[in-house]
């Protein structure tokens, strides 16, 4: 087959070679599909030109297109990190305000504690003198 297609792209551009003499080159058949052949390549040719011509400006809208959306993602990707930042410092703040309490609570514990061994060592000095008197 690529034979018969090459043998018929050179048919158009030199009939005259002895090669299209003998069988099956020489038929009505090869001949027609020769004239078809060269219409096809002809036409394969000129998408190519032109996909080819185009190219440079395809590779730009892409590439443009990629770092669009690239863009956007990085763009989504750091308002997202913002709103996790901002979640993180509230949890920390409330961490600490809790730290914080807990801490006071602790103080007052302590201090309600020692009123109390306070209390108690004054009683029991209270208890001391009032025996020995």
């Amino acid at each position: 087959m690529v034979l018969l297609q090459d043998g018929a792209i050179l048919y158009s551009r030199h009939p005259e070679l002895p090669v299209f003499q003998f069988h099956p080159f020489n038929t009505p058949q090869f001949r027609t599909f020769a004239n078809q052949s060269v219409q096809q390549v002809a036409s394969a040719e000129e998408a190519s030109r032109l996909a080819f011509q185009n190219l440079p400006q395809h590779l730009v809208v892409s590439l443009q297109g990629i770092v669009t959306n690239l863009s956007l993602e990085q763009q989504a990707q750091r308002a997202e990190n913002a709103a996790l930042r901002l979640e993180v410092q509230q949890h920390i703040a409330t961490q600490d305000t809790l730290l914080a309490e807990l801490a006071a609570g602790r103080r007052a514990k302590g201090q309600r504690a020692s009123s109390r061994q306070a209390s108690r060592g004054v009683c029991s000095a209270n208890m001391r003198n009032a025996s020995l008197d």
